[in-house]
């Protein structure tokens, strides 16, 4: 059973996709082992101050930081201001938690790895688990088709890989899943495409390209993800050629079009700087060289799996850009 208060990553999305499909639904089967769902009257809930966790009755609950930051949100208070009380004033943790716990009503479910508090949610809240989602995509493809995924506290990314095009710099369709079961994001499915010589995947956006449902009511998720894997993987094949069509395009100066996707997109200076250092890896001036500079940029260990995940759906995002007929950000 996998179960730390900040569990480190399962997996690696900015390696070769060595694993297959079967594999991680039986990692992810394994990881879940320790999870349930506890719903509970929100005034029963009290902070302990001692041991930094909440206390239902007799027992003690950790909370992992993305739950503290959700138990702020549903009490009216800043989520990041709790998370730096607990790691600078416990006290004033307690206190600020402990009255506003008085003043609910209503009740709030908690879901557990072990007895760590992963989530803290709305009683409407209907998760779709990550087992799930990878059991049912192993039911549509073959178990054995090639992937590469990461698994952290708040987060599941799946990549799956296609047939590649036969070229040398070989370019391949295929999938990128998202989930989170503890309230990030919603179940999404988008078209890849994968460049095998530099492992830069590039997840492309639009309804044309993406399916997407809300951890809300119930869905039909065998027969939606039927209908979809089939249509964003042919979606997908389709876009290499345009992608390679790229490479005609002249760029003057590369960092000026970098400069501007900084400030378009709002990215960190640790994406810029991933960005520029990827370009430097593999120079060039035109279209192309910019694109996989910017999603090359997703595999700098530096950045965190959100970070990453960012820089390749805008690499996306400028490839349909550039099928407008806008070389660059304008």
């Amino acid at each position: 059973m996998v179960t730390t208060l900040e569990r480190s990553a399962l997996g690696d999305l900015r390696s070769q996709p060595q694993h297959r499909l079967a594999e991680v639904v039986d990692v992810l089967h394994e990881s879940a082992q320790g999870h349930r769902d506890v719903v509970v009257k929100a005034s029963d809930l009290f902070m302990n101050f001692d041991e930094a966790c909440l206390q239902i009755g007799n027992e003690a609950l950790p909370l992992q930081s993305w739950a503290l930051s959700q138990l702020g949100s549903k009490l009216g208070i800043p989520g990041n201001y709790l998370v730096k009380c607990r790691e600078e004033a416990l006290e004033l943790l307690s206190i600020n938690a402990n009255f506003w716990l008085r003043q609910q009503s209503g009740h709030l479910m908690l879901r557990l790895d072990g007895n760590e508090v992963r989530a803290v949610l709305s009683t409407r809240y209907q998760s779709v688990s990550n087992e799930e989602v990878a059991s049912e995509l192993a039911r549509v493809l073959p178990p054995q088709t090639p992937v590469r995924f990461e698994l952290t506290a708040t987060h599941f990314e799946l990549q799956v890989i296609g047939d590649g095009d036969g070229t040398e710099d070989s370019l391949h369709g295929g999938l990128h899943v998202t989930n989170s079961e503890v309230g990030c994001s919603s179940v999404r499915i988008s078209s890849l495409l994968f460049r095998t010589i530099c492992l830069n995947g590039m997840i492309l956006g639009g309804q044309q390209f993406t399916w997407e449902r809300r951890h809300i009511g119930r869905m039909a998720l065998q027969q939606e993800i039927r209908g979809e894997v089939d249509r964003l993987l042919g979606a997908s094949t389709e876009t290499l050629g345009q992608f390679r069509a790229t490479a005609r395009i002249h760029i003057e100066g590369p960092m000026e079009v970098f400069r501007r996707i900084v400030e378009r997109f709002k990215l960190t200076v640790d994406q810029r700087d991933a960005i520029v250092l990827a370009h430097a890896n593999e120079p060039g001036s035109s279209l192309f060289h910019c694109l996989n500079a910017v999603t090359g940029a997703g595999n700098n260990p530096a950045l965190p799996l959100e970070r990453r995940r960012e820089l390749q759906e805008i690499g996306g995002r400028l490839l349909e850009l550039s099928e407008k007929g806008r070389r660059w950000l304008d």
